[in-house]
């Protein structure tokens, strides 16, 4: 009972405030630690420079053609690389000679080392009878043997869940490619699987021998005919037992297993073209331009007036972003926050990053997730994590490019007037973590898309007819579902801000600071709000108190890093006239005029109480300019009216800069 009279007297709602203001800023940290980790860990520049990715060249390092490989090993019959298929030996052929030339078309990086379970199935692909085999003088021997295949899959996420097809006339390893294509089964992806063991030391004996034998894998696969592979590079063990019959020059290996306690070390050759490298640059870019951005906003930057006979240059208009002319003032207007989520220089430029790295990104955790899953890692587990972090700048460039387009359509004329708009703004970071939960589920979303498959052995049939469509391919045609799914993300935390937020959101939208942000610019964060409030002296109208330095930072930050839209307030023209007969009413009248002007005086004041929203006479007059509106004109500059609506000159405002003055506005 005690506990519950307790509970009973607790302010939920400053609770849960405190502890946002405590674990907002460490998320905030969170992200900042997991993009210096991505750019670094995750620099596919950086890991294949370093070299380690190379150990796997070690089986091919020295041959530069695959057909040269049946000199040095011995393979089953039927498994050499000269009897793979044209497209086969396509794969076979680059991987080697990637490996031995070190290709400055691709990365050979290393990821990592991950102990293996009963689970993983690599060793019973050794098990075949191995021609030919040479022993050298000092009695040693080496395997290899490939498999090439094309795996077929049906459906999505989106039909897996509303059909059967995950269940209902599923393939045989038996069919044909006609067969599984009459089934609704489409070929995703070509892939040869090479194996080579190390030397190993056999005896002259017809008696069965056991050892644990090391071997090497290179795995290469396209997801589109004749297309540049992509490869996964493996060392592993396994036990193996064998005869070798020294007449036939034959070794039969009748078991190969998996070992107890194993490592598998696992490498990958992924594409370096011109994108891979765009999204180097750009990513570098990105960071360089919100941490200059952000070390210049916190001294004060300086006001700019609107001068209609000079137009900015590029490069002026650039030194103004990365280093704006600034006073020797703290303005504590931005967090580092609001330059990574809620710039459009910064998102835009991460998120085309991202987007051009997404192929490397997507067959990197695919192919970490097969060994990690088994047995986690916490290396491995995290550097997933922030990988999938990336995707969290993806979905503030689609509310930022949904709000400039739809601004473009010109179907907007004031501020205010777009409920579309509107709703394409969250009230905090908050919003932009929630919407991480789902990306970090996409590598399991992509799985779940592509479960149902078959892989049709080169064995069993030709696979030179069979054609491999780059939208079919397997990680491709999961991109309709995985739109969708982020698509509904973002329709789910947007209504669950604004319906949780609501009294905040008509709060905001009165604010004229607040709808430059909402209605008219880029902004779709609000977080530099949180101090706007109800002041029932001006009758309940929102206002937000803030020093002179603040404001003038907040200027730069939407002049330089947003998109305004420069849409007008309808009202400011009707308030302008309103103001001018109020001046004219309070001015000193004859009896008869102040007799026969009764009734339109009276309406004048009613109508400035409305439209100047409640302006107060005395010290609050808005003559006495206490209060302060920010709006924007036809060339989306921003400008700070006082009370009697005249624009505020740089002069003025530096002025309250240098006393460190504070601003109301309404």
């Amino acid at each position: 009972m005690a506990t519950m009279v307790a509970l009973k007297g607790v302010d939920w709602a400053r609770l849960v405030e405190r502890v946002r203001t405590r674990v907002v800023p460490l998320l905030g940290v969170l992200v900042f630690i997991s993009m210096a980790v991505d750019l670094v860990v995750n620099n596919w520049a950086i890991n294949d420079m370093l070299g380690n990715g190379y150990f796997f060249a070690s089986p091919v390092a020295s041959v530069r053609y695959a057909k040269d490989l049946a000199s040095i090993y011995a393979y089953p019959k039927g498994r050499t690389p000269a009897d793979l298929s044209n497209v086969g030996q396509l794969l076979v052929n680059t991987t080697v000679r990637g490996l031995g030339c070190k290709s400055d078309q691709m990365y050979v990086i290393s990821a990592g080392e991950y102990p293996l379970t009963n689970a993983t199935s690599l060793c019973a692909i050794f098990q075949n009878t191995y021609f030919n085999v040479v022993v050298s003088s000092a009695s040693t021997a080496r395997l290899a043997t490939t498999t090439e295949t094309v795996t077929f899959y049906r459906g999505n996420a989106v039909t897996h869940a509303f059909t059967d097809d995950e269940s209902a006339n599923l393939a045989t390893p038996a069919m044909s490619s006609a067969q599984l294509i009459d089934l609704g089964y489409i070929p995703g992806r070509s892939a040869v699987d090479m194996r080579f063991t190390r030397e190993f030391v056999i005896a002259n004996t017809s008696l069965p021998q056991t050892q644990n034998i090391a071997y090497f894998r290179a795995y290469p696969r396209n997801f589109c005919s004749v297309c540049d592979p992509v490869s996964e590079l493996g060392f592993g063990v396994c036990n193996m037992t064998f005869v070798y019959n020294a007449t036939a020059k034959t070794i039969t290996v009748s078991s190969s297993s998996f070992i107890d306690g194993s490592v598998y070390t696992l490498g990958l050759i992924q594409p370096r073209n011109s994108f891979t490298t765009l999204a180097l640059y750009a990513r570098f870019v990105a960071i360089f331009i919100a941490l200059s951005g952000f070390i210049a906003s916190r001294l004060t930057v300086h006001w700019r007036d609107v001068d209609l006979t000079t137009t900015e240059g590029f490069v002026s208009h650039m030194l103004r972003i990365i280093s704006p002319k600034l006073f020797p003032y703290p303005s504590d207007a931005l967090s580092p926050t609001m330059f990574c989520f809620n710039s459009d220089l910064f998102v835009f430029l991460y998120s085309l990053s991202i987007v051009l790295d997404a192929q490397n990104c997507f067959i990197f955790v695919r192919n970490v997730n097969v060994y990690n899953n088994l047995s986690p890692q916490f290396a491995p587990t995290i550097q997933m994590f922030f990988l999938s972090t990336r995707f969290l700048w993806l979905n503030c460039a689609v509310l930022k490019v949904l709000k400039i387009l739809w601004n473009l359509l010109g179907t907007v004329a004031f501020t205010g007037h777009s409920k579309v708009v509107e709703w394409l703004n969250w009230s905090s970071v908050v919003c932009v973590y929630m919407s991480a939960i789902v990306l970090v589920y996409i590598p399991q979303f992509i799985e779940y898309s592509n479960s149902t498959f078959i892989d049709l052995q080169g064995s069993a049939e030709s696979l030179d007819g069979i054609r491999v469509d780059m939208f079919d391919s397997f990680y491709v045609r999961c991109v309709s579902s995985i739109a969708i799914g982020l698509f509904l993300n973002l329709v789910v935390v947007t209504a669950l801000d604004h319906g949780l937020n609501r009294k905040r959101w008509l709060l905001l939208k009165k604010h004229t600071l607040a709808r430059q942000a909402i209605y008219n610019s880029s902004s779709i964060l609000c977080d530099f709000f949180s101090d706007v409030h109800e002041d029932d002296s001006i009758v309940a109208d929102p206002t937000m108190t803030l020093s002179a330095r603040r404001l003038c930072t907040l200027q730069w930050f939407f002049s330089t890093h947003l998109t305004c839209f420069g849409l007008p307030e309808k009202k400011l023209r009707a308030k302008k006239q309103t103001m001018i007969q109020v001046q004219t009413k309070s001015a000193p009248s004859t009896a008869s005029s102040a007799t026969t002007n009764s009734r339109s005086g009276a309406m004048s004041e009613a109508a400035a109480a409305a439209l100047l929203a409640g302006f107060k006479t005395g010290k609050d007059d808005p003559r006495n300019a206490t209060y302060y509106l920010v709006v924007q004109d036809g060339e989306a500059n921003i400008h700070l009216l006082d009370g009697a609506l005249s624009d505020i000159q740089s002069i003025s405002i530096h002025a309250k800069v240098a006393n460190n003055a504070n601003l109301t506005i309404k």
